[in-house]
This record gives C-alpha cells, structure tokens and sequence, in this order.
C-alpha cells in the first residue's frame, strides 16, 4: 500500500465519495454517469474546442527556462503511461514515488477534477506533502503544495503542469517552482525512435515573487534536487516498464554521468556561500565591538587627562596667589618704603 492518503471529492459533477465513504450519485453536462466519467476522459481526453493537432500544437510551444529530461525514450504507449503513471489509482504514482524515493511524508492527494476555469476540460489536483531539506542550517522538513494541471490529448500528448509552493524555510515566500511534463509518440524519423514508444522531457522555472539574498543557493539547490529527482523518476519509470517489454525495447535511460546532454549539470553544495555570509557577519561584528571598546577608552583617558589639565590650573592659581603675598611682604620690608608712604 502507498503511504499516502486521496481526499474525497463532493463537488456536483464529479465523481467521487463523499468524506464518509458513500457514494455520490452525480453526473456531468454531457449525462455521463459518475462512474463513467473518468472513463470518457481516458477515452477521450480534453474535451477540446479546436483541432487536437492544433491543441497540442499550443500546448507545446509553452517553454520554461530550465530543461531536466530531453525527450528520454519509453517503451509504452501514450495510453499505458497515462494509465500507468498519471491516473488517480495507477500502479506507478508520483505519489507512491515520492514516498518511496524522495523520503516525503504526510502525503494527501486531491482526486482528478474537471478545470472549469480552462478553455478545455482539462483536470486539476492538489498535493500535499512535508518534504525533507538537507540543509546544514534551518528546520530538517519543509510543509509544500503542488498544483498540477493535465491535458491528455489522445494521439497526440500529455501535458502535466505542476507549481510547487512552500513555506516554513528561509525565503519559501520569495518563490516557487513550475514544472512542466511533455510526453509524446516517439517520432519515427528520429534515430532511436523507430521502434515506436514515448519521449517524456521535463522542463522547470523558478518564479521569483519579491528579490532575496539567497536567490543563488535557491537556484543551486534546485538544479541540483531536480536532476537528482527525475534521474530517479526515469529509472522507476524504465523498471516499471521493462518487465513487460522485450530487451530490445528497454528505455535509452543512462546513469548521469554518461549523458551530460540529457541533464542539467548538478550544482556545486550551497554550503559555501552560506558559510561565508556567517563568517563575514562574525567579522563585522567583532570589528565593530573593538571599535566601540577602543572609542571608550579613549573617552576615558581624555577624561583623566581633563582632571590632570583642573589640577594644574588649581595649582598655578595657588602658586600665583603665593608669588603675590611675598612680593607684598618684601615691598613693605623695603627701606624705601617710609619715604614712598610719606610722599
């Protein structure tokens, strides 16, 4: 059993129980039954309001900055991988991987729901998870929620977009995190390609909401956790798969090292600036305690020698009181002094 949790859904027009586990008797506007309804979706995919090709044709020129995955090969159809690693009760889920691989806990995952808001029905769901941080400084798990938006287009693609949020970490309010899935058939006149299969690539962006001092070892660290993550992902997905193909379709999956092409390079530990930050602030600030020690010390001594400078001038006023009281007693002790009191 996966060590995750689906809530429930009770809105009207979807599928689903409701929190107690009865049943919804609901249906949608094109009066599929509750149950059926996300049978037609597989069947039929979005509900589109203009050519599939075109669809997709769209939906593709959406690109994000960052590429992880460049059309790694499959040995699937487009239909078996939504079956098997995109559905809400598929064998594979990136739920059941994350728990499994990336050490994430507290999972709570939202049923597939129809994207009102789209110009297509596409569908909606929620994460939620507490995910682990490696960080030599701050808390040791972080409470996160993933968005995710699908647009299965039968023939043609599956488009899964995802943004990440955070929060209980230094600057999780600064940004977040977009993903983006495209798996799609195998082009046969691509070399390796013609054995038929899907290419899936994986492409993200860091959106940053407001600037922030750590925005470098943001950058790193999720470079590097994305490569890690989907080198992970590929090898299940190529394990998930490979039991039931022959050996000659066994996906074109490499350990890291030996496609450097195929993933972003890994970032060099965030450790560094971080220290450096540290010990430049000890710096500053036992330069600026000297700095006030040393102004008090002269305070002080320019105090005493204030006190010396008064007790000099004390002693020249006694010195010259003195110098006059002699000067008296000797004028009047002076021969010529009768003569001067007569005149």
């Amino acid at each position: 059993m996966d060590s995750f949790a689906f809530r429930g859904r009770t809105d009207t027009g979807e599928s689903g129980s409701t929190v107690d586990g009865s049943d919804v008797d609901s249906s949608d506007d094109e009066g599929q039954s509750a149950s059926g309804d996300d049978a037609y979706f597989r069947s039929k995919g979005d509900e589109l309001v203009e050519d599939p090709a075109q669809h997709w044709s769209k939906l593709k020129e959406q690109r994000l900055k960052e590429t992880v995955l460049d059309e790694i090969h499959l040995p699937c159809s487009l239909n078996e991988f939504y079956e098997k690693f995109v559905t809400d009760d598929c064998p594979h889920s990136f739920g059941s991987f994350q728990t499994s691989a990336l050490g994430d806990f507290e999972l709570e995952v939202d049923k597939w729901e129809k994207d009102n808001g789209a110009a297509t029905s596409s569908r909606k769901r929620t994460i939620t998870f507490r995910h682990p941080l490696k960080h030599k400084l701050g808390p040791k798990d972080a409470s996160m929620e993933k968005r995710q938006h699908l647009h299965y287009i039968p023939d043609h693609g599956i488009m899964l977009k995802s943004c990440t949020y955070g929060k209980g970490f230094p600057a999780a309010d600064a940004f977040h995190v977009e993903d983006m899935w495209i798996i799609a058939p195998c082009d046969a006149n691509k070399p390796g390609h013609q054995g038929g299969g899907v290419t899936m690539s994986v492409l993200f962006q860091i959106h940053y909401s407001k600037s922030t001092m750590f925005k470098k070892m943001i950058d790193a660290n999720t470079k590097k956790e994305y490569a890690q993550m989907y080198n992970k992902y590929t090898e299940m997905a190529a394990s998930a798969l490979g039991g039931e193909t022959k050996p000659s379709d066994v996906p074109s999956v490499k350990p890291e090292e030996e496609k450097p092409n195929k993933l972003i390079k890994e970032a060099p530990p965030a450790e560094v600036p971080v220290l450096k930050i540290i010990a430049l602030l000890a710096i500053v600030s036992l330069s600026v305690f000297a700095l006030a020690y040393y102004v008090s010390i002269l305070r002080s001594r320019v105090a005493l020698m204030e006190e010396q400078i008064e007790e000099m001038r004390q002693k020249m006023a006694l010195l010259q009181r003195s110098v006059a009281s002699v000067a008296s007693v000797n004028a009047m002790n002076s021969p010529e002094a009768p003569l001067l009191t007569l005149l």
